[in-house]
């Protein structure tokens, strides 16, 4: 990525925050927990090299499902990585939050995780997990998303900022 394309992405990162998500955030944190669960966001659709990048690291093709949140895992991140995080504070800026969908639309690259037994496939099986790494800014934006086969959605359970190993340049 030449030095444009890298300021150029950093800009339509820092662009993209969703009013909406912040909103829905801003209102799961007031929630009760047993309402936090029976919220959701979408923040997107996966699109067909999303789709294709799942299928090659789980062996399922999303294109077309929405990319969803349930409100606990909006407080997960907040707790976790939140202005008082308990592992950081990554994701203390909740305009971060925010940019989710940007970082999941633009990642760099998908890795398979170790199955997620919180969440179960039709066969009771213990559900992919899957994380998607986005580069900004000398930062990597990660994801983590189990792709529910029975509710055919992506669920993203996690994100993080962490600091790129190798600088600023993709």
């Amino acid at each position: 990525m030449t030095e444009l394309e890298y300021e150029k992405r950093i800009a339509e990162y820092r662009a993209s925050t969703d009013a909406e998500a912040l909103k829905w955030r801003a209102a799961v944190l007031a929630m009760d927990e047993k309402s936090q669960k029976k919220s959701f966001y979408r923040f997107a659709v996966a699109d067909a090299r999303m789709s294709e990048a799942t299928h090659s690291i789980v062996g399922i093709a999303t294109e077309g499902w929405p990319i969803m949140m349930q409100g606990n895992h909006a407080v997960h991140i907040e707790k976790r990585h939140g202005a008082s995080g308990a592992q950081d504070q990554s994701m203390s800026n909740p305009d971060d939050f925010g940019r989710i969908a940007f970082a999941l639309r633009n990642f760099d690259s998908i890795a398979r995780l170790p199955d997620n037994p919180s969440y179960r496939t039709r066969d009771n099986a213990a559900a992919a997990q899957i994380e998607f790494r986005t580069r900004i800014d000398g930062t990597s934006v990660i994801s983590t998303v189990v792709p529910d086969t029975s509710r055919r959605w992506m669920l993203v359970t996690s994100a993080r900022i962490e600091k790129t190993k190798t600088g600023k340049h993709l």
